[in-house]
């Protein structure tokens, strides 16, 4: 579904249309703020300031041994407990891998929340063997 709304410009006042979603959403002289020939030059302003600044850290995920898969299944276990109690409960999940041999045994890839800390676990769905523990960290880049 594609959503429109007309908006003015912050910076020229015009008045213009916004395109909040749907396809050419993401186009460059789409914004919120500003019309069409503000929001070029502004995002290039902005994007040519931004290249000057170095990039201290990056967010990256490491693998680790600091926890057991054992912190996979009680979490999922928890997940679906409130779940069967009628509550929403989100967790981030990425793509994974398909054994083409296989159709039911595919990947699963969770983010598990632990005492302050993200981790992601890869897992096979259908053998539930453990792939990968990685923790998310920000490294200093040098």
């Amino acid at each position: 579904m594609t959503s429109h709304r007309i908006r003015r410009c912050n910076h020229c006042g015009r008045k213009y249309s916004y395109q909040a979603s749907g396809g050419g959403c993401f186009r460059r002289e789409n914004s919120g703020k500003y019309c069409p020939t503000c929001a070029i030059p502004i995002k290039d302003a902005i994007k040519a300031a931004k290249a000057k600044i170095r990039i201290l850290f990056t967010e990256e995920w490491v693998e680790t041994e600091e926890v057991t898969e054992e912190l996979l299944w009680d979490y999922l276990e928890s997940v679906e407990k409130e779940r069967a109690k009628g509550k929403l409960i989100a967790t981030r999940i990425w793509p994974g891998l398909y054994k083409m041999n296989e159709p039911y045994d595919y990947m699963n890839i969770v983010a598990v929340p632990h005492k302050g800390k993200t981790y992601r676990f890869s897992y096979w769905r259908g053998t539930k063997e453990v792939e990968k523990i990685e923790e998310k960290k920000w490294l200093e880049r040098i």
